[in-house]
């Protein structure tokens, strides 16, 4: 009877310390496992609930994808990126596209990197809404001098992949104090599914040498849905 007992005991003790592991029991409630991102939902793993601490709320796995618990519809993460070339590259009097080599994240695979061989340094709308981006460069004259009317212009290009849209320019001058010098833009765009987005860049207004963008980086993410 004491060696049952025993057993009993051990059973019971593991089966509360797997559970505990899962699920955390309070007075007041109880809490389910927390997560930035959430883990892999496979059918092993059907039935579980996490809370997203990103998203503020809870999710249950069906077998294939994490659901959200209020709504009834799969876990979407929200679009954000950083893309980046620390490198730099040197400009021409043509417009050409910025190149991005290197991706810090991107939540939900909207952006494609220079190596793309579809639609390479192009930012996709997997889903209607509003979004604001943000281009960020640093000139580097190093053998170039500026002429009196020498300026860089950047264009954001909003479309399809046909080339069909909106673009938006933005000028900043170049002289001879410009070495160093951080440069900026920001745009907030309504875009529908499928909608492409793209940089471009080039200088114009004379001047001889080459010029060079250094530190280059692309920020953008979702900011309302519609």
């Amino acid at each position: 009877m004491k060696r049952t007992f025993f057993t009993l005991i051990l059973i019971i003790g593991f089966f509360a310390q797997s559970f505990a592991q899962s699920i955390t029991l309070e007075p007041d409630g109880s809490q389910l496992p927390r997560f930035a991102t959430n883990p892999a939902c496979t059918v092993a793993d059907r039935g579980k609930q996490v809370y997203n601490t990103v998203q503020n709320k809870i999710y249950y796995c069906n077998g294939t994808s994490w659901i959200n618990s209020e709504t009834g519809t799969p876990f979407s993460p929200t679009p954000a990126f950083r893309a980046t070339n620390g490198s730099g590259f040197s400009l021409t009097n043509t417009f050409q596209a910025v190149p991005f080599t290197f991706l810090t994240y991107d939540l939900a695979g909207n952006f494609k990197l220079n190596y793309s061989q579809d639609l390479p340094n192009t930012f996709i709308a997997h889903e209607n809404g509003v979004y604001e981006f943000k281009l960020k460069a640093r000139i580097s004259l190093n053998s170039f001098t500026p002429a009196p009317l020498t300026k860089i212009t950047f264009v954001v290009f909003s479309g399809d992949e046909e080339g069909a849209g909106e673009t938006y320019y933005f000028t900043t001058p170049v002289t001879t104090q410009s070495n160093g010098e951080d440069i900026s833009l920001g745009i907030s765009l309504k875009l529908v599914t499928g909608r492409i987005v793209k940089f471009s860049v080039k200088y114009d207004g004379g001047g001889s040498g080459t010029l060079y963008l250094n530190s280059v980086v692309a920020d953008g993410h979702l900011v309302a849905k519609y």
